[in-house]
């Protein structure tokens, strides 16, 4: 083979390996933005996950008696606004994805 004929050759190939590999340059960076997404949607559900568990101990305090009937219902409307907020939040988030 001729240089001109190699190094032809050698311009095709570069230019054949930028056409397929410019799909999964592309795709890499949605997925950046699908990540950081996923990993919001996860702080999120641990937020909302702690806050159950907050409520959860809240009751069993209540009921064991370690709390009074009106820190209670005070300190269970404040958790209950928290899990509301960040219901709505995942849905937007939600929303944001499908849309």
């Amino acid at each position: 083979m001729s240089l001109a004929g190699a190094l032809f050759f050698l311009i095709c190939l570069a230019i054949c390996t930028l056409l397929v590999l410019a799909p999964l340059r592309s795709r890499r960076g949605g997925d950046r933005s699908d990540s950081s997404g996923s990993q919001e949607r996860e702080r999120l559900l641990q937020r909302y996950e702690a806050a159950l568990t907050a409520l959860r101990d809240l009751d069993e305090d209540r009921l064991t008696g370690k709390i009074d009937d009106d820190s209670h219902a005070q300190e269970r409307e404040i958790l209950l606004q928290q899990g509301e907020e960040l219901l709505a939040a995942l849905d937007a988030l939600e929303g944001e994805r499908r849309g």
